[in-house]
């Protein structure tokens, strides 16, 4: 499990929540980190928490089509304190607006993974 956003705090709170529900979680606090960490442990991610908007502008949509080059079994869930309508996503993509509760984050991650299990 990776956790990317900007914003140490969230990145903090989610991999709590993530632990305390049994997942191994990293964490990337930048883009760039994400790439390093997903190519480091490549195969060995099964799901992605990406925020959809980081301070440099780069966007999570973008970010996700580089870390889909180094492993395209990566799963994804977008977060954003937007609402979707307001984010870049495809028909599709999951997505929870912050803030959300540590059980819709869970129940979600646990619906991304079992969705990979199955592929």
């Amino acid at each position: 499990m990776l956790v990317v956003d900007g914003m140490w705090h969230f990145c903090g709170w989610a991999r709590s929540v993530l632990t305390r529900a049994g997942y191994d979680v990293l964490e990337a606090k930048t883009p760039s980190a994400a790439r390093e960490i997903v190519e480091r442990e490549r195969g060995q991610i099964d799901c992605v928490v990406c925020e959809v908007n980081f301070r440099d502008r780069t966007d999570g949509p973008i970010l996700m089509v580089s870390l889909w080059k180094m492993d395209d079994a990566l799963k994804v869930i977008f977060v954003s304190g937007y609402d979707r309508s307001t984010c870049k996503l495809e028909v599709g993509d999951e997505f929870l607006q912050k803030p959300f509760r540590p059980r819709e984050l869970v129940a979600l991650v646990r619906e991304m993974i079992s969705r990979r299990e199955r592929m």
